[in-house]
């Protein structure tokens, strides 16, 4: 049942937590129009964006007269490089959280959240998982670039790999993943993946 379709009834409805990856690409807005067209009354929508850090070359805590002016610089231009992303980031939360409440997602149903990535910024997925179960999901739903088979072995080799794929190795819920270029509707084609505890813990 779609977000929009016309009160629905209480009775009989199961309380879903749905963790749904967003970022600025085109392909998790369909993961988002996915969601959304399976939306049930009850459920709550957790929109994550994961904010990967600037790389720079000190922590930002470091005070910058610790430092020549060259140094001094740098570190300006790394924070602000930085405190832009964190706007992005917020921008683009508060974009799919309006599409949800444009389409009929109760306020009170729509979360948005800003992860930082576990161990750096290849850790995007790590954070997807980990949220995914302290916020007890019942389900993810997440875009899929369709990297070729030589730009994914390139990113498997500099230890970035593909968020969905490790979502769906290690993830102990349904994982949902929908297509890049896939059709927006509810009935866009996907790759479905469910596995429960046991397997997942059996490396299936």
């Amino acid at each position: 049942m779609g977000a929009s379709s016309s009160n629905p009834s209480k009775a009989g409805c199961t309380h879903r937590n749905v963790v749904v990856s967003v970022d600025g690409a085109p392909v998790t807005s369909q993961a988002l129009q996915w969601a959304l067209g399976n939306y049930k009354y009850g459920d709550v929508l957790h929109l994550v964006s994961v904010s990967c850090p600037q790389a720079g070359p000190y922590p930002m805590e470091i005070p910058e007269n610790d430092f020549g002016a060259p140094s001094r610089a740098a570190i300006e231009e790394w924070r602000k490089s930085s405190h832009e992303a964190e706007l992005e980031t917020a921008k683009i939360l508060h974009a799919h959280r309006q599409e949800a409440l444009r389409r009929g997602v109760p306020a009170g149903s729509v979360r948005a959240v800003e992860l930082q990535p576990l161990g750096g910024a290849s850790g995007v997925g790590e954070s997807i998982v980990r949220y995914a179960h302290e916020n007890g999901a019942g389900m993810v739903v997440l875009g899929s670039r369709n990297l070729g088979g030589m730009k994914s072995l390139i990113m498997q080799m500099i230890g970035l790999g593909s968020v969905s794929e490790y979502t769906l190795r290690h993830c102990q819920v349904p994982v949902v993943i929908v297509k890049n270029g896939a059709d927006s509707s509810h009935e866009v084609p996907t790759d479905t993946t469910i596995r429960s505890k046991d397997q997942n813990s059996k490396g299936a």
